[in-house]
C-alpha cells in the first residue's frame, strides 16, 4: 500500500525514512546484514522488524484515511487505485458503464489498435518542449490527450470517416511499398542510424498541406484517416515464419477471419425488491463498498431503480450471503 501512496516501490528502511512520516517519529530499520545463524542478535533484528513494518503500517493508514476512497485498504494496489477511487468519490462514471456502445464499434476499435510508439509529430522546427516523466507515462498520455474529456462527457458520438479512409487506401500502391526491397543489403550502425533518424519519414501522418509527409517536411504533422470499405474481422495472429526466417511461402497465409454472430438480445432490467433495499439500508453503503461491492450499482438498488438482472441476482445472492454471516453469533476463546 505504501507503494500505491508514494507511486514507487519502497524497501521498509526507506518507507520508514519518508518524510511524510516523520511525523510519527517511526522505529528504524538497521543496516545489519543478516548471517543465516540463530543467535541473540538475529533474533533482536528480526524483532525490530517486525517493529518498523507494524508502525509503518499503522502510519500508512492513517496517511490512507485521509483520501476519500471507500474501497478497503487491502484492495489498493497502484496509484491507479487511488485514481479510481477519486473518480467514484466524484461521482464519475466509467465509460463502460456510461455509454452503451455497440460491440460492432468496439470491433472497429479494436481492429484499428497498435501498441505504444514514439513519434515525431513536428519536424525540423525549433519549438518550446515540456520535460515529460516517463516514469509516469500513463497519466502524462492522458494529460496530454484530454482523457478527462471523455470521463465528463453526457454523450459519445461516432462520426463516418468512409470517405476519406478510403482516398488514403486508394493513394498506396504495392509498388511504393516495396520501391527498393531487395536491391542491395545496407550494414547498420549506430552514427547512420541517428543520422537517419532526423529525416525519416513518418508515414502515418500528413504533412502541413495534407500530403503524406516525406524526408523533408516540416512543421506540424496532421493525422491522416482510414477509410473503411466492407469490413472483416481478422485476427492478429501471425506465421511465426515472419519473425524467425526468411522463408518466402509466409507470404501466402492468410489471416483468420472471424464471422459475425447473431445478434444476442439484449439482458432484460429488473426492479430491485423492497426487502434487498431495507437489507442494504440496514447494513449501511459504506460497509457493502468496504466489502468489495460497486457503490453505484447498490446505490441503485437501495433506491429501487431498474439493474441487469444478472447483475441483481449475483448482488442479491452476496448480500444474503453477507447479512446471514453478521447473524452468526461470535465465539470467544
Amino acid at each position: 500500500m505504501v507503494d500505491a501512496e508514494f507511486g514507487r516501490p519502497l524497501s521498509l528502511k526507506a518507507a520508514c525514512e519518508l518524510k511524510a512520516f516523520e511525523k510519527f517519529n517511526l522505529p528504524r530499520k538497521s543496516d545489519y546484514t543478516p548471517s543465516g545463524e540463530v543467535s541473540v542478535r538475529e533474533i533482536e533484528e528480526g524483532r525490530q522488524n517486525v517493529r518498523c513494518m507494524a508502525a509503518l503500517l499503522n502510519a500508512a493508514m492513517r496517511e490512507f484515511d485521509l483520501h476519500p476512497i471507500t474501497r478497503p485498504a487491502a484492495t489498493v494496489f497502484s496509484p491507479a487505485s487511488f485514481v479510481k477511487g477519486y473518480f467514484d468519490a466524484m461521482g464519475l462514471i466509467p465509460p463502460s458503464e456510461k455509454f452503451d456502445v455497440p460491440n460492432e464499434i468496439l470491433g472497429y476499435a479494436m481492429e484499428s489498435f497498435s501498441a505504444g510508439r514514439a513519434e515525431t509529430k513536428i519536424r525540423h522546427v525549433e519549438v518550446p518542449v515540456a520535460p515529460l516523466d516517463f516514469m509516469s507515462e500513463y497519466p502524462t498520455v492522458a494529460a496530454l490527450m484530454d482523457l478527462m474529456e471523455i470521463l465528463r462527457a453526457k454523450k459519445l458520438t461516432f462520426e463516418d470517416a468512409t470517405n476519406e479512409a478510403q482516398s488514403l487506401i486508394e493513394s498506396t500502391s504495392l509498388h511504393r511499398c516495396f520501391k527498393h526491397f531487395g536491391e542491395r543489403a545496407i550494414v547498420e550502425t549506430f552514427e547512420g542510424l541517428l543520422h537517419r533518424y532526423f529525416y525519416h519519414p513518418e508515414s502515418k501522418s500528413l504533412g502541413p498541406d495534407g500530403e503524406p509527409c516525406q524526408q523533408k517536411t516540416r512543421g506540424r504533422l496532421r493525422r491522416p484517416y482510414v477509410i473503411g470499405g466492407k469490413h472483416h474481422r481478422i485476427g492478429k495472429e501471425v506465421d511465426r515464419r515472419w519473425e524467425e526466417g526468411d522463408d518466402l511461402d509466409a507470404m501466402r497465409q492468410s489471416p483468420i477471419e472471424y464471422t459475425r454472430r447473431a445478434s444476442r438480445a439484449r439482458e432484460p432490467l429488473i426492479q430491485p425488491s423492497l426487502s434487498l433495499g431495507r437489507t442494504i439500508r440496514k447494513l449501511g453503503i459504506r460497509r457493502l463498498v468496504r466489502q468489495g461491492f460497486g457503490r453505484r450499482i447498490i446505490e441503485k438498488i437501495s433506491r429501487r431503480e431498474l439493474v441487469k438482472a444478472s447483475t441483481y441476482r449475483e448482488y442479491e445472492r452476496r448480500i444474503e450471503e453477507y447479512a446471514r454471516r453478521r447473524q452468526r453469533p461470535k465465539h470467544s476463546l
